[in-house]
């Protein structure tokens, strides 16, 4: 066992003597502010972002594309061929969905409480309670509270 220590000792010293010496801390900050060489970069113009397709419609206007798609269809069915029931069904349901489509908003600005407010989306603001009885829902709350800590602390 000794040998075996003794022989990798002789090895880490070998090791050493034949590395080189470490950088001064001057050497270190000289070679780090001299950094690499950087090559200019071409002046190349960007190319502007390839316009996308957002198809990001209210639910009103989702009604009426759908309405006008599904005249279109009964209209070039009862054009090509005789009209017939398809074409009436197709119609009527073209007929619906122009009607959602104006009424939609219509009962969105009904809405006695809606997500959307003036300043973002959000949930509207909770009405608050009267004073009595925010004090006394403030002091039902700090007492579960004080039942919690005693409960998780052991008394």
């Amino acid at each position: 066992m000794s040998n075996r220590y003794q022989r990798e000792i002789e090895e880490i010293l070998r090791n050493m003597e034949g590395s080189e010496p470490k950088p001064t801390f001057r050497e270190r900050l000289n070679m780090r502010m001299r950094g690499q060489t950087r090559k200019p970069e071409p002046m190349i113009r960007p190319r502007p972002p390839r316009p996308t397709l957002h198809l990001s419609f209210t639910t009103s206007e989702w009604c009426f594309l759908v309405g006008i798609l599904l005249g279109l269809v009964a209209a070039g069915i009862a054009y090509t061929d005789a009209p017939n029931l398809l074409t009436g069904f197709l119609a009527v349901l073209a007929l619906i969905c122009v009607i959602m489509g104006i009424i939609a908003p219509w009962r969105e600005s009904r809405r006695p409480f809606s997500n959307r407010s003036w300043y973002g989306d959000s949930a509207p603001p909770k009405r608050s309670l009267p004073r009595p009885f925010r004090f006394l829902v403030t002091q039902w709350k700090i007492l579960q509270l004080k039942m919690r800590y005693r409960r998780n602390r052991g008394d």
